[in-house]
């Protein structure tokens, strides 16, 4: 039977020194290390190579666990290390418990293994989108570095969930060694995770198991990391839509947009360090293809967009739209929340525009001035989102609040308006109603 190195239990020991980590949680997470021999091989192989050095608790409300890829940490969900209270459910609760341990633990091992692989990513993405900032002409496309990057951490998610289906499969199968566990038992073994791998059929009881058609078992019913599997675990958990994932600070996100938001943070802040705002220079000098690498600028506003030193809002080309529609992104660092009405009904991309602002032989530049004459001041909604655009690339706090001022008073804002106070109204009910039902609410918390 296998068994911890000393340098293992010995990070197992070091757990239970953290605060708030008592001796249940730390005999629980024992009994479920010792219950896959699968997770066991893994975290001796982690700590001799060094990708876990600490396992602490975890403290975002909206994960079921993480690895800290700069202090190779794991964080583990104290809840369910907990032993929940004598009753009619405990013994379902354990065992679902030590199910999405054994999950995660098989997980985010995984990522610490994958982590190398994962900053040679960052590297290359770093100096390709320095790259293009230092070469490449307005407007500059940083799509493809995006998408490498981004694909990245897609095969690193998909590696991970097979990791932790192994782990599974193996506690499983050491529960009864002589023979390999259905799809029914490694179903029963932790109902949530694995949905991601078998399909349940909606008749029942009696149920059936069926594994998902893109994936291929081996024998023993563990998955390889192969191409296929791994393309399919792309599609099966990283694709998933923002509601069926609910990851992020505020629980809205998927991954592609949580890992999205430090790639167009760091593509803002090179573009702003190798082009900082210009004078008479509004419309945008980057862009993105959001369509292609599935991101939002809502959910990356949500996930907290950070612009650096230079925090007034960025113009750029979603390349996706033809012609390209010109949006801004906030810095949502602190606040988390998708400003409007900055991304909706901006300038559409215009070639002839963008040779007045780079050729001196084409269109006169200063056309685009913000500095326009008042009696030439024109109110329709455009207009009024490129005041705004030029006043906010040159700092200028006055002709920010002008425009703001503008737009209230036109149909569109007063419309606008009220649909925010509607909304408002409408969360504000919804957040009170919440209130009063998890005030009600008995037992274990749920986390994703």
């Amino acid at each position: 039977m296998s068994s911890l190195s000393p340098q293992a239990q010995a990070v197992i020991d070091a757990f239970g020194q953290h605060p708030g980590v008592t001796q249940d949680h730390l005999n629980n997470l024992q009994a479920v290390i010792f219950a896959s021999p699968a997770l066991i091989d893994q975290i001796n192989a982690a700590v001799a190579e060094g990708h876990l050095k600490a396992i602490v608790p975890l403290t975002h409300p909206n994960a079921g666990g993480e690895y800290d890829p700069q202090n190779q940490a794991m964080r583990l969900p104290l809840d369910r290390l907990t032993t929940p209270p004598p009753g009619p459910d405990q013994a379902d609760t354990a065992l679902h418990n030590a199910g999405e341990i054994t999950y995660v633990l098989g997980h985010e091992l995984r990522h610490g293994f994958n982590r190398i692989a994962t900053q040679e990513a960052q590297a290359k993405f770093s100096n390709d989108v320095r790259g293009i900032a230092q070469n490449v002409p307005p407007p500059r496309d940083y799509t493809a570095p995006a998408a490498a990057l981004l694909a990245q951490h897609r095969r690193d998610e998909a590696g991970a969930e097979i990791a932790g289906w192994n782990a599974i499969v193996s506690r499983v199968k050491s529960a009864n060694p002589n023979q390999d566990p259905s799809l029914q038992e490694i179903f029963e073994a932790q109902q949530g995770r694995v949905r991601n791998f078998i399909d349940q059929s909606q008749d029942g009881p009696p149920y059936t198991y069926t594994l998902k058609p893109n994936l291929t078992l081996n024998p023993d019913m563990t998955l390889s990391p192969s191409a296929a599997n791994l393309e399919a675990m792309g599609q099966n958990f990283f694709d998933k839509v923002a509601e069926n994932t609910r990851i992020g600070p505020l629980g809205t996100s998927d991954y592609a947009n949580y890992y999205g938001r430090s790639a167009v943070s760091h593509i803002a802040q090179v573009e702003r360090h190798y082009h900082p705002p210009q004078p008479g220079i509004a419309t945008p000098q980057m862009g993105l293809d959001l369509s292609q690498l599935r991101l939002s600028e809502k959910l990356l506003e949500e996930n907290g967009i950070d612009l650096g030193q230079h925090q007034q809002p960025l113009p750029y080309y979603d390349f996706g739209n033809q012609p390209p529609t010109a949006h801004l992104f906030q810095h949502t660092l602190a606040t988390h929340q998708h400003e409007l009405p900055i991304a909706t009904d901006m300038p559409r991309f215009d070639p002839a525009r963008e040779r007045s602002q780079t050729d001196p032989a084409g269109h006169d530049a200063s056309a685009w001035s913000p500095q326009r004459p008042e009696a030439a001041r024109d109110n329709s909604i455009d207009a009024i989102f490129e005041r705004l655009t030029d006043a906010a690339l040159l700092g200028d706090r006055e002709g920010m609040r002008a425009a703001v001022e503008d737009w209230k008073h036109s149909p569109d804002g007063r419309q606008a308006e009220r649909e925010v106070s509607e909304y408002l109204a409408a969360q504000a009910r919804a957040e009170a109603q919440e209130a009063a039902r998890v005030q009600a609410q008995t037992g274990p918390v749920l986390v994703r």
